[in-house]
């Protein structure tokens, strides 16, 4: 099934916020994409990508949820972006019709991780968000603290004061 890549309307069955397409383009960018460790598996199929990038954003939901500056536009909608009220760390408002870049870049990021880490084809998904330790579990990996530390300074303009939830 294709990617419903939220487009800024609060939609109520999107389930990325960025297409494969924009994905692949971040990590070509960062020379991130080729086969082995820590790079965008390029030998995955089309659905095997778009798994990974669902489950990425369903991490980054489940990271900030709790202490996502704002409000969803609405309650139907099935992602935590894009919100009201919210400005970015130098104080501009945020367009509540749009998911702000450091989000996507996030989602990329968290993305790759699913890739690189145990691969795609395994059913994964969130078993625990833990905030004391700094461990994040899906299924049958681990994120490590290097890039859950890059996605939390991604996310950070986002979140209330005192960042994660815990």
């Amino acid at each position: 099934m294709a990617l419903v890549v939220e487009s800024g309307t609060g939609s109520s069955t999107a389930d990325a916020y960025w297409s494969q397409a924009n994905v692949l383009t971040y990590h070509t960018d960062r020379n991130q994409l080729g086969t082995g460790t820590d790079l965008w598996d390029s030998t995955l199929t089309s659905d095997q990508l778009d798994a990974a990038i669902r489950r990425g954003a369903a991490f980054i939901d489940a990271r900030i949820r709790l202490s996502a500056k704002g409000r969803k536009l609405s309650s139907t909608q099935a992602l935590v972006f894009p919100r009201t009220g919210i400005n970015d760390e130098d104080g501009f408002t945020v367009a509540s019709d749009s998911v702000p870049l450091g989000v996507r870049q996030a989602m990329a990021e968290a993305s790759r991780t699913v890739t690189t880490t145990q691969g795609v084809s395994s059913a994964q998904s969130i078993k625990r968000v833990k905030a004391g330790s700094v461990e994040v579990e899906f299924g049958n990996f681990k994120v490590s603290r290097k890039v859950l530390s890059m996605i939390d300074e991604l996310l950070a303009p986002y979140m209330r004061a005192g960042g994660r939830r815990g």
